[in-house]
C-alpha cells in the first residue's frame, strides 16, 4: 500500500549503499529487502514500490504490480511521496519536474473501467528530466468489455511507443485525474494497433465481427508549449463479420471485409486564434473516400483539454472561415443501388435516380437550390465525386457554432457551392 494511504514506511539503509546504488522494495508499507545493484547511467538510487493503487475518477481504478525507478535523483521517501495517490502540492507537473531518472518501469498496469478491464504490460519510461521523458513504451496488453455479464469485446493490444512525453501529466492523471485544464504533450507516437472481436447485437441474434487495427503514427510539433501542428496516419482498420445478418448483407454487394485507412493533419496559429484542418481523409477500400478541409477562427487552447464541458464550450465558440467536404465514389453507389434493386425488386436505374435525388434534398434542404441543379444532374448521371464548399458571405459578421444551430443552409450567412466530378 502506498504511503498516501496512511501506511507506515520502514526502510533499512546500509552504510555506503547510496554510493553503490540502493534498491528498496516497499510492500504493504514495510521494507522487505535492501539489495545491491550496479550504478545506473543516471546518478542516484534505484527504488521499487509494490502495491500502488490509483483511482483517477470515481469509476476508474488503476493498479500497478510494482513501480521501479533506476537512477533516481530523489530519496526513497521522496519517491514514495511523489508516486502515492492523491493530489500533490503545487501540482503534478511541478513535482515531477524535480525528478531525474534513467528509467521508470512496471511489469503490469490493471485499469478497471465501467464494464471492462484494460491490462497494459511492460511499461518502461526512459531518460526522465524536468518532467519530460525521452520515451515511454508499453509492450502490449489486453482489453475486455462486458455487457450483462458476457464479453462483448476482447482485444489484443500491440506495442505502443511515445517520444518526448510529459511524465507529469501521465502520473498526474493516474494520481487523481486532475488534468482537466491541460492536455498531454508528446512528440511522436507509434502504435502497432490491435486485433480482436466485437459482438454485434441485432434482432436476429448476436454476430461476432473480427476487427484489426493496423499501425498508427502521430507526430506533433510544439511552439511555446502549445501544439503548432499535428499529423495522424493509420494503416488500416479491417472489419470481418462472421456468419449472420451483417455477413449476408455485405456478401450481397460483393464484400467480405470493410477496410478503412485515414490521415489527419491540423495546424494551429494561437496568436491569430486560428485552426486549419489541412486534411482529414478516410478511404474505404472499394467503396468511397471522404475528404474534409477547413479553417476556423476564434480558437482557444481549451479545444484540446480533456474536460468535456470546457472543450465543448471552446468548440462552439469557434467560427467557420471556410470548409469543404468531398465525396469520391469508388464503388459505394453502385453497390448500394445493386442492393436496393435486389431488395425492392426494381430496376437499378430507378433506384439510383431516386436515391441521389433524396441525397440532394438532404444535402441542400427542401427541394434543393436551382443553381446547384447542373452539378447534381451531372453527379446523378455519372457519380464519381461531389464537393461541397462553404464560406461566410462577404461583409457578414462571423458566426460562432453555437449560433448556427446546425442549420448552415438556412441561416443566410454562408455561400455554398457544389461541384461534381472535379
Amino acid at each position: 500500500m502506498a504511503a498516501g494511504a496512511g501506511a507506515k514506511i520502514g526502510m533499512a539503509v546500509a552504510a555506503g549503499a547510496a554510493a553503490a546504488g540502493a534498491y528498496f522494495i516497499i510492500s504493504g508499507g514495510i521494507s522487505l529487502a535492501l539489495l545491491h545493484s550496479a550504478p545506473a547511467a543516471f546518478p542516484g538510487q534505484s527504488v521499487a514500490i509494490d502495491g500502488l493503487a490509483y483511482r483517477p475518477t470515481s469509476t476508474v481504478s488503476a493498479q500497478l504490480h510494482r513501480l521501479s525507478l533506476e537512477g533516481s535523483s530523489l530519496s526513497p521517501a521522496e519517491v514514495v511521496t511523489l508516486f502515492s495517490p492523491g493530489p500533490l502540492a503545487g501540482g503534478a507537473r511541478e513535482a515531477f519536474g524535480k525528478l531525474t531518472a534513467e528509467k521508470i518501469l512496471t511489469p503490469e498496469i490493471l485499469v478497471t473501467v465501467p464494464g471492462g478491464t484494460l491490462t497494459l504490460r511492460g511499461l518502461e519510461i526512459s531518460h526522465v528530466q524536468a518532467g519530460m521523458a525521452a520515451q515511454m513504451r508499453i509492450v502490449g496488453g489486453d482489453l475486455t468489455l462486458k455487457a450483462n455479464g458476457a464479453d462483448v469485446a476482447t482485444f489484443k493490444i500491440g506495442a505502443l511507443t511515445l517520444a518526448d512525453i510529459d511524465v507529469g501529466y501521465v502520473f498526474g492523471a493516474l494520481r487523481n485525474g486532475n488534468v482537466k485544464s491541460d492536455f498531454l504533450r508528446y512528440g511522436t507516437l507509434l502504435w502497432d494497433g490491435m486485433t480482436g472481436t466485437l459482438t454485434v447485437p441485432h434482432p436476429q441474434g448476436a454476430e461476432q465481427t473480427a476487427i484489426e487495427l493496423g499501425e498508427v503514427q502521430v507526430a506533433n510539433v510544439y511552439e511555446a508549449g502549445l501544439p503548432k501542428r499535428s499529423a495522424v496516419a493509420f494503416a488500416g482498420i479491417r472489419f470481418t463479420p462472421g456468419s449472420g445478418l451483417l455477413t449476408s448483407t455485405l456478401a450481397s454487394i460483393g464484400l467480405e471485409t470493410i477496410d478503412v485507412t485515414g490521415k489527419i493533419a491540423v495546424s494551429y496559429d494561437w496568436p491569430q486564434r486560428k485552426v486549419t484542418v489541412e486534411e482529414v481523409t478516410l478511404a474505404v477500400a472499394g467503396l468511397a473516400t471522404f475528404s474534409l478541409k477547413g479553417s476556423f477562427g476564434n480558437a482557444d487552447k481549451a479545444i484540446l483539454v480533456p474536460d468535456q464541458d470546457a472543450r465543448n464550450a471552446a468548440n462552439l465558440g469557434m467560427t467557420l472561415e471556410s470548409g469543404s467536404l468531398k465525396f469520391t465514389n469508388t464503388g459505394l453507389i453502385d453497390k448500394l443501388v445493386e442492393l436496393g434493386a435486389k431488395l425492392g425488386g426494381r430496376p437499378a436505374e430507378a433506384v439510383k435516380t431516386e436515391a441521389l435525388a433524396a441525397f440532394s434534398r438532404l444535402l441542400l434542404g427542401g427541394k434543393g437550390r436551382l443553381e446547384d441543379g447542373p452539378a447534381m444532374a451531372a453527379f446523378i448521371k455519372d457519380p464519381r465525386s461531389l464537393t461541397l464548399s462553404i464560406k461566410p458571405k462577404a461583409g457578414v459578421a462571423q458566426v460562432s457554432f453555437d449560433k448556427m444551430n446546425g442549420q448552415l443552409r438556412d441561416i443566410g450567412r454562408f455561400e455554398m457551392e457544389i461541384r461534381s466530378n472535379d
